[in-house]
């Protein structure tokens, strides 16, 4: 797992650094909320990501939405939904242990009869 600010190494290229840490992972994990979409790296990591799953080297892209609805979702990421895995994150707490239960199921490999996995 590579956190940004905990596995990129001081020095060295920002972009080089996620481009890098993207490559060498088997999935990808984006956290789509409203300050998600004014990020400066949002649309670099998404490209990076497509470029991935396009050759291969990604085996999922999972989008977890929180606190955004999906019309404010940015239009680049209309161009994965048919290979990303949507989990949208409860506003619930009493509904948390079963969103944690559906990553669970995505990045431990257990079969996902349906790619939204959304409530």
């Amino acid at each position: 797992m590579c956190i940004k600010d905990r596995d990129l190494l001081i020095g060295e290229s920002l972009l080089d650094n996620e481009a890098e840490c993207i490559k060498n992972s088997r999935y990808i994990i984006f956290l789509i909320t409203p300050e998600f979409k004014t990020s400066r790296d949002c649309l670099f990591e998404f490209d990076r990501a497509k470029y991935e799953e396009v050759t291969k080297n990604l085996d999922k892209i999972i989008v977890i939405t929180k606190d955004i609805i999906v019309t404010d979702i940015p239009y680049a990421f209309s161009y994965i939904w048919n290979y990303a895995y949507v989990v949208q994150w409860p506003k619930e707490e009493e509904d948390l242990k079963d969103a944690w239960r559906r990553l669970e199921m995505l990045i431990t490999d257990c079969q996902v009869q349906n790619k939204q996995i959304a409530r």
